[in-house]
Order: structure tokens, then sequence, then C-alpha cells
């Protein structure tokens, strides 16, 4: 039932932050992130579920968050995914989120500073 109004109320932006404030209060990480991700396949998703996701499983699930920037970078908010990345030090991802963003720059500045995680040659030549 949780689900059924989450997805009503998480379509909205102005909700969203309320709505993920409230489940990780109550520890409900699982629960937020199955909501998005329903949420995704809704008629009025908006760029911020994509982003909040992402942001989620920075936190929680690091192995699903390359996927999901590589799947959805066009619908992504990606200076806010970046610094997501770098507060939870998820490089690889940044780096490809520089990338993305065409900041070659800040990408090659954040594989040298993380060479061992996030090194990778071809972009860096």
């Amino acid at each position: 039932m949780a689900a059924l109004c989450g997805q009503h109320v998480i379509i909205q932006p102005d909700h969203l932050e309320d709505v993920l404030q409230f489940y990780e209060k109550f520890g409900y990480e699982e629960e937020l992130m199955g909501l998005l991700e329903q949420g995704m396949s809704l008629e009025r998703t908006h760029n911020g579920i994509y982003t909040e996701l992402g942001i989620l499983y920075a936190k929680y699930t690091p192995k699903r968050l390359m996927d999901h920037i590589r799947t959805y970078n066009n619908h992504l908010m990606i200076p806010k995914l970046i610094r997501a990345c770098e507060q939870y030090q998820m490089w690889p991802e940044a780096v490809h989120l520089h990338s993305s963003y065409e900041q070659q720059d800040q990408a090659i500045i954040t594989m040298m500073e993380h060479s061992p995680s996030a090194w990778r040659h071809d972009l860096f030549s």
C-alpha cells in the first residue's frame, strides 16, 4: 500500500526529498530503492527520480551504480550525482560522469588523484 501511495508522491519533484528523508529516517532503504525503480516506469517521471536513485545506489548498493549511470545517463542531474560519488568515494563512477558531462580535465584530475581505482588509460590518453 505504501508503494502505491508513494508512486503518486514521488512524481512531484517538490515532495521527493521529503519521501527520501522519511524512508531513510526509519531505515527502509531497500523499499525506497524499489519505489524509485517503480517510479522510473511511470508516465510523469522526472530527472530527480533517476538522480536520487543513483545517490541511493552510491550509499547502499554501489555495485549497481555504474550500470544505472550508463543506462540512464540522459536522465541524470550529473553535477548532483558527481558530488554524491565523490562523497562516497565512487571514483570510477565520478570519472565516467565527468567525462560524459564533458569535463575532461576534471575527469583526468580525479583519475590522477585516485589512480588505483579510477584509472582509465583510454580516457586519459
